[in-house]
């Protein structure tokens, strides 16, 4: 096997003339390296990275909002499904009816007034939805390496959204309700794993980081 020795190092980026990645050399102050560190960034705001940023950050925003709007309210919604059991055996499950127990009711009533005490389905109900989602993130797994990852996230994506909207319409049993609800935590975990590792493809390796850090400032924000 023949080995081959480097004689010498060349600067790629000086000899094709691209000037927005700086210059980089092996003798430089720190003002220098401090500056071109600040062009090696500033090369993020040029296409196609600006275009692709602006993807990442629109598709994270859409993430974002149907984690919102769901996930973090499965307990209270669990707690007010709980509470009117003894109702919807009655008149049966419905979930608007539920949510709005969830509002403040200021009129006066002289109905009694009844607590539930039992609220082993509400812990449950989370724990199961937390099993579902871990499961579903694991499958994925070889998903990503079958398909790759735009369709994985694509698909779980649109998955995601698709489970809200069913919600919404034909949320009228509670199994419905948890299947769907665990199915849609599930999707959202792995379009945000799939999202964030799709980051190393679509930037070169000096703009990685910067983009990471806008993607998880992005998440601080919302």
């Amino acid at each position: 096997m023949k080995m081959l020795q480097i004689k010498a190092l060349v600067d790629e980026p000086k000899l094709q003339g691209n000037e927005k990645l700086g210059h980089v050399t092996s003798q430089r102050s720190n003002i220098q390296a401090l500056k071109e560190g600040f062009r090696q960034i500033a090369a993020i705001f040029y296409r196609p990275n600006c275009i692709n940023l602006i993807m990442v950050v629109i598709i994270q925003f859409g993430l974002l909002m149907g984690n919102n709007t769901l996930r973090l309210w499965l307990p209270q919604l669990f707690a007010a499904i709980n509470d009117r059991s003894e109702v919807a055996k009655k008149e049966g499950f419905d979930l608007c009816r539920t949510l709005q127990t969830l509002i403040p009711n200021s009129t006066r009533s002289n109905g009694t007034c009844s607590v539930n005490y039992n609220n082993s389905e509400v812990y449950a109900n989370n724990a199961i939805c937390g099993a579902v989602a871990i499961v579903i993130l694991l499958l994925s797994l070889p998903m990503v390496r079958l398909l790759g990852k735009k369709i994985v996230l694509c698909g779980s994506a649109l998955g995601s959204g698709l489970c809200l909207i069913i919600i919404a319409y034909y949320g009228n049993h509670i199994t419905v309700t948890l299947t769907l609800s665990s199915i849609h935590i599930g999707f959202n975990y792995v379009a945000f794993n799939t999202l964030l590792s799709s980051i190393v493809d679509l930037f070169p390796t000096t703009l990685r980081y910067p983009a990471n850090t806008v993607y998880c400032r992005n998440v601080t924000l919302e």
